[in-house]
C-alpha cells in the first residue's frame, strides 16, 4: 500500500507540475497527411492501414483497394469496438447485452456472445477483448472485473469491486491490451493485470478521452493533447493546425486525429 501511495503522489505531483509548466514539457508534432472521412465515429487504424470507423450504425473496414461494411439490425446501436486484433475484431452492443466477432473480412467468427444467456450472466457496461479467447468485462450489476472465457464459458478472475479503490467510481470507458485493463472515469483510472488484481490508480483531471500505446498514456483535456510515460512528466502535443478532437488513435508513433469530417495524422517528436 505504501509503494502504490508513493507512486500516486509522484504522479500526481508529475501531472500538476506539467500542466502548469507547458513550456518545459511541450511535444511539438508534424503533419504527415489528412484524408476525409463520412463517418459518425472514427474507431481508429490497423498495422496494415485499414481504417475502422461507424456510419449510419453500420461498421466499416476501409483502405485504398476495398471498403468492407457490416450491420446487424437486430442488436440495435454499436455501444462500442475493439479493433486491436485486426482477425478477432469485437462489437458490443449494450442494449442487447451483446458482443459479435468479426474475422478480418468482417464475417461473424461465431454466433453472438449473449449475456443474458450464458452461466456469466451479467449487465454488461464495457468489455474489449483480452487473450487467447478472454473477454474483460466491467459489469454494472456489481461494480467488478471480469476475464471471461467465451468458450468454456466460465469466468477465469473477478476483481473487487472498484468502488473498493475509489469511492462512487463509475467507469466511461474500457481501454485495453492483452495483459492489462484500465477503466476510466472524468478523472481517475484504475488499473488491473490479467488476474484482475489491482495494480495503480492514476488521476488525470477532467480527461475528456483516453487512449494507451507503448506504456505511454494520451487523453484529451479542453481541446489539448496530453500524454505521459508516467517517469518523464506530462506533456502538451502541440498541433500545427487548429483542430476540433472528435477521438484519436494511436499506432506506431503516429497520432490519428478526427474532427467530425477530416482524419489527420501526425509524428511527434520533443523539443
Amino acid at each position: 500500500m505504501k509503494v502504490i501511495l508513493t507512486f500516486f503522489l509522484f504522479l500526481a505531483s508529475f501531472l500538476v507540475q506539467g500542466q502548469q509548466k507547458d513550456m518545459d514539457s511541450i511535444v511539438e508534432s508534424k503533419l504527415i497527411k489528412s484524408t476525409h472521412l463520412e463517418a459518425d465515429e472514427f474507431i481508429g487504424v490497423d498495422e496494415f492501414e485499414n481504417l475502422y470507423y461507424l456510419k449510419d450504425n453500420t461498421f466499416y473496414k476501409k483502405n485504398k483497394k476495398e471498403e468492407l461494411s457490416y450491420t446487424n439490425t437486430q442488436l440495435g446501436k454499436i455501444t462500442a469496438v475493439d479493433i486491436k486484433n485486426p482477425l478477432k475484431i469485437l462489437l458490443f452492443y449494450k442494449d442487447f447485452n451483446s458482443v459479435i466477432l468479426l474475422d478480418n473480412k468482417l464475417n461473424e467468427l461465431s454466433s453472438k456472445i449473449d449475456f443474458n444467456e450464458v452461466l456469466f450472466s451479467k449487465n454488461v457496461s464495457l468489455v474489449s477483448c483480452s487473450s487467447n479467447n478472454n473477454l474483460w468485462i466491467y459489469s454494472q450489476d456489481d461494480s467488478k472485473l471480469y476475464v471471461y472465457n467465451y468458450k468454456t464459458n466460465k469466468v477465469i478472475s473477478s476483481s473487487a469491486p472498484v468502488n473498493f479503490r475509489e469511492d462512487n467510481f463509475v467507469p466511461n470507458r474500457m481501454v485495453a491490451s492483452y495483459k492489462n485493463c484500465w477503466l476510466k472515469n472524468e478523472n481517475t483510472v484504475l488499473e488491473y493485470d490479467e488476474y484482475s488484481n489491482f495494480k495503480q490508480r492514476l488521476v488525470l483531471n477532467e480527461m475528456q478521452l483516453l487512449n494507451r500505446f507503448n506504456n505511454c498514456y494520451y487523453w484529451v483535456k479542453d481541446g489539448v493533447l496530453y500524454y505521459s510515460n508516467l517517469k518523464d512528466g506530462v506533456f502538451k502535443i502541440l498541433l500545427k493546425k487548429s483542430i476540433t478532437i472528435e477521438s484519436f488513435y494511436v499506432l506506431n508513433n503516429e497520432i490519428y486525429i478526427f474532427d467530425g469530417e477530416k482524419i489527420f495524422v501526425f509524428k511527434t517528436f520533443k523539443i
